[in-house]
């Protein structure tokens, strides 16, 4: 059986995670690296020739145009993935959609719409949602009890340089385009699309209400600083309290500064997500966790279910469009913060940060419901 032949777009940025991804699966047999798209990176010659011997193209169209391409990963900017996608499965290729999937709800449906009329296979890039703690979490493995609320926080820290990496970093809009970056939206992303499964949210209908509270240290669009509160008929409360400007040694704690707390009638537990590691009161366990392209190659080969498919990351997309909806996030003033660092290693770390994430975490409460002194009332 011939291996299945894969186009990779965006390999200038976090694409080249994926193409790392694929060569491993190529060498093992698993797949064909078909082609690489990427318009920054085909402009010059010297960064093209990094890239192996697959064939490098601007534009996908010509990539696809080689025939016989079954799968398309899609790595490039956010505003950029609905129209790849589309153009993908209308070209009889399957979908690995690096996450978030699109920006807006219309998008979103309109996407759905297309893999309805084409009959292909779209995975998002939600790698957290490979842990087999997931699993365990929604079968009461861990014998928690029915879940009665779960909370993500995000103890991160960003520097100056993170957002001046691209264009579209920190912005709400590019070029009358939506972006919808931010803490929640993008480098947190997981935190909520992980709590919002462990607590049986997938499709948008399941999703009554999101409520936003978003902030800002830094000179940008979109927010580093937001809390989430997250309900639906019959459901358990998800709650986020997440940022990029807590003290950078936070992230270098076991659990890399990101959690989330399943809170049980019968006993709670705190799931790190990046490293699939769950702490209850009798110890630690460490989950293996699923290759989201393995996983799709799979389904292409014996229908196996995708861990992440797009019409069940239809809740998270009702956090994305509440994010784009909201009113622009409130600065904090800079007597709340200190910087530290210089040049574009500069970073802000608000004070009592941890303090006020763990609050909100604790209580399912906004920033604005704790009497923060930088919070909204």
């Amino acid at each position: 059986m011939t291996a299945p032949r894969v186009v990779i777009t965006g390999i200038g940025g976090y694409g080249r995670v994926h193409l790392e991804n694929a060569r491993r699966l190529s060498a093992a047999g698993r797949l064909q690296i078909a082609a690489l798209v990427d318009p920054a990176v085909a402009a010059s010659a010297p960064d093209a020739a990094r890239f192996g011997d697959a064939p490098l193209f601007s534009d996908l169209a010509d990539a696809l145009a080689l025939g016989d391409i079954d799968v398309v990963i899609v790595a490039t900017p956010l505003h950029t993935h609905a129209a790849l996608a589309e153009q993908a499965m209308r070209a009889g290729a399957d979908v690995l959609l690096e996450k978030p999937p699109v920006p807006t709800m219309a998008e979103f449906d309109r996407l759905l719409a297309t893999q309805g009329d084409t009959g292909r296979a779209a995975q998002v890039g939600f790698q957290s949602l490979g842990s087999a703690a997931i699993a365990a979490f929604r079968a009461d493995a861990l014998h928690l009890g029915p879940v009665e609320s779960v909370a993500a926080t995000g103890l991160w820290s960003r520097p100056l340089s993170y957002w001046a990496r691209a264009r579209w970093a920190g912005r709400r809009s590019l070029d009358g385009y939506p972006v919808v970056d931010g803490v929640a939206t993008n480098p947190l992303a997981h935190a909520i699309a992980t709590a919002l499964r462990i607590a049986g949210y997938d499709t948008t209908a399941s999703v009554d209400r999101v409520e936003v509270d978003a902030y800002r240290v830094n000179d940008i669009e979109a927010d580093d600083t937001t809390t989430l509160r997250i309900t639906g008929r019959g459901l358990p409360t998800v709650t986020a309290a997440l940022t990029l400007c807590a003290p950078p040694e936070l992230a270098e704690a076991p659990d890399r500064g990101a959690v989330v707390t399943v809170r049980g009638a019968a006993a709670s537990a705190a799931f790190s997500y990046t490293t699939d590691v769950v702490t209850t009161a009798e110890g630690r366990l460490t989950f293996g966790r699923a290759d989201l392209l393995e996983n799709l190659l799979d389904h292409r080969a014996t229908g196996a279910p995708l861990r992440v498919p797009l019409a069940a990351t239809g809740a998270f997309l009702r956090v994305v469009e509440a994010m784009r909806l909201a009113a622009d996030a409130t600065p904090i003033g800079p007597g709340h913060v200190t910087w530290h660092g210089a040049g574009e290693a500069r970073h802000p770390v608000i004070t009592g940060i941890d303090s006020a994430i763990a609050q909100a975490a604790d209580r399912g409460a906004l920033f604005r419901e704790l009497g923060l002194p930088w919070a909204r009332g």
